[in-house]
């Protein structure tokens, strides 16, 4: 499996989300969320681009949709995968490429109180994204 973050997105402040250690052994770079604590009404996006051996869409949980003119899958939990940085919903989005075993994974975390009102503002950003050559 290999992973390759895209963008990171959030209206509050981030940090740089990788780690770098070098040792006699090489140079390993650990990476986790640019965000520690999800404040209240924010919320945090990040694309990544993945590629997985056998990997198709429709081994992905979620409900098929489109993005950009491709198929995907959308699964909304709370607090999710998000839970770890205060998240109150995780939206994740698997959208296929065009590319066999590829797809780029989109989450998005939500943090109350409008979280209803957060969750339209993915859902608009979904339906503007456009992708070039899948």
């Amino acid at each position: 499996m290999f992973s390759s973050s895209l963008v990171d997105l959030s209206d509050q402040p981030t940090h740089q989300p990788c780690t770098i250690t070098t040792s006699a052994s090489g140079t390993t770079t650990t990476c986790g969320s640019p965000i520690t604590r999800l404040e209240a009404g924010r919320v945090l996006v990040q694309w990544t681009e993945t590629g997985f051996l056998g990997w198709t869409l429709d081994k992905a949980p979620g409900t098929p949709m489109t993005v950009g003119g491709l198929h995907a899958r959308e699964q909304v939990s709370r607090p999710g995968a998000c839970g770890e940085n205060s998240g109150d919903e995780t939206i994740s989005v698997d959208v296929a490429r065009a590319y066999q075993d590829n797809y780029y994974a989109i989450w998005a975390c939500l943090r109350g109180p409008d979280i209803d009102q957060e969750a339209a503002q993915i859902q608009r950003m979904l339906a503007s994204t456009t992708f070039p050559n899948g």
